[in-house]
């Protein structure tokens, strides 16, 4: 039960921090972005949907952000954003906002030509660092992030077949001018740790590597050439945005609205898993996260994509996800001290109206080892 024992002390550790906060953890973001970031001040946006899932995680998020591109935004920035639903937090000028990450996005037109070349009389590389430095320079240490978005369209709505090329560019050089850019950055400013979240490339591979998905035509994603999403896209970039930001999935049990295509909500877990094990795997040549700062959060490094809980926290009844659960495994439980408290073959739903409010341990168990844990919350508040 090593795994077990070394589970519950990484918990013990954070608890006093990471896991009690988690419940109401905040987060604040300030977005230098266009239209590929909020198209509508509603679901149409990033923040929209952002917002939602931070809420079903029982968490604050707030967020402002100013339209441009690179070479134009206002240096100091202006909160010039006002979303429908989303907080702001803007404290008057950016310095006293105290914003956890800054995020910024270039045109989606200009990958013809190198991030060192000329746009609007400056060059992408130059306007990021710009960017960069005055917002480090008033919160040192700020977490920093390029949005990777997606290109637009040579003829809309494409064919079968310009869909696949569009797909095909999107994850190569598309794809590689971003990682040029977030090489040339940090190449600059060797000590910065600019991250890059490589929306469009996952959006493509959602869209070509799952058989429902591939399915939807472009005029159910996209509603123009330029191309603004529908709100599905938005949808679909947040989920991105939240496992790069949050460093960890997204809520498994979030409501998918009944206006997306039915293979959003049918193949939901599924789409989680696909951006997580991508953004996992978005590393550079010595093997270093282009996606997440430090070490990403104990369950996550420890939980395998096929275990699922929800809701989390919980109240009476505890659900799990049945995939590849063989016959016979078990469910054992632990407190904090790493009592048993409750052990049973797996099953899809655990009553726990008899456990106290806190925070446990599931370990699955097959043919008497431990395969993973997962810590699970109890709050009846």
């Amino acid at each position: 039960m090593n795994l077990v024992k070394t589970f519950l002390l990484t918990l013990s550790i954070s608890l006093s921090s990471s896991l009690l906060l988690s419940q109401n953890e905040e987060m604040q973001t300030y977005y230098f972005g266009h239209s590929l970031v909020a198209h509508t001040m509603g679901d149409q946006s990033i923040p929209h949907w952002m917002y939602l899932l931070s809420q079903n995680a029982n968490r604050d998020y707030a967020v402002d952000g100013q339209f441009g591109f690179l070479p134009m935004h206002e240096i100091p920035p202006i909160a010039s954003w006002g979303f429908e639903i989303v907080p702001s937090a803007w404290q008057g000028n950016f310095a006293t906002s105290n914003y956890d990450n800054v995020v910024i996005t270039a045109a989606n037109f200009i990958q013809y030509q190198a991030p060192t070349e000329e746009f609007l009389g400056t060059n992408t590389l130059d306007a990021s660092l710009v960017i960069y430095d005055y917002v480090d320079g008033q919160s040192p240490g700020i977490k920093f992030y390029i949005y990777e978005n997606w290109p637009e369209f040579n003829n809309f709505p494409p064919s079968a077949n310009e869909f696949d090329q569009y797909h095909a560019y999107t994850r190569g050089a598309f794809h590689d001018w971003w990682i040029d850019l977030q090489d040339l950055c940090n190449a600059e400013r060797p000590n910065a740790q600019i991250k890059l979240i490589p929306v469009g490339y996952i959006l493509s591979g959602l869209m070509t590597d799952f058989p429902d998905l591939e399915a939807v035509t472009a005029t159910d994603w996209y509603e123009d050439g330029d191309p603004h999403g529908e709100a599905v896209i938005y949808f679909l970039t947040a989920l991105i945005h939240y496992s790069a930001l949050y460093q960890e999935q997204p809520p498994l049990d979030f409501a998918i609205p009944t206006a997306f295509p039915d293979a959003i909500s049918n193949l939901y877990p599924e789409i989680i898993d696909y951006i997580w094990s991508e953004l996992e795997a978005f590393n550079d040549e010595e093997g270093n996260s282009r996606v997440f700062f430090g070490t990403i959060s104990s369950n996550t490094e420890i939980i395998p994509t096929t275990f699922k809980v929800f809701p989390n926290p919980f109240t009476d009844i505890l659900n799990i996800s049945p995939q590849d659960f063989q016959a016979n495994d078990q469910l054992r439980v632990y407190n904090m001290l790493g009592k048993l408290i409750h052990q049973e073959e797996m099953n899809l739903n655990i009553d726990t109206s008899d456990w106290t409010d806190g925070v446990y341990c599931l370990a699955w168990i097959r043919d008497g080892q431990v395969v993973t844990c997962q810590k699970v919350i109890k709050s009846t508040d």
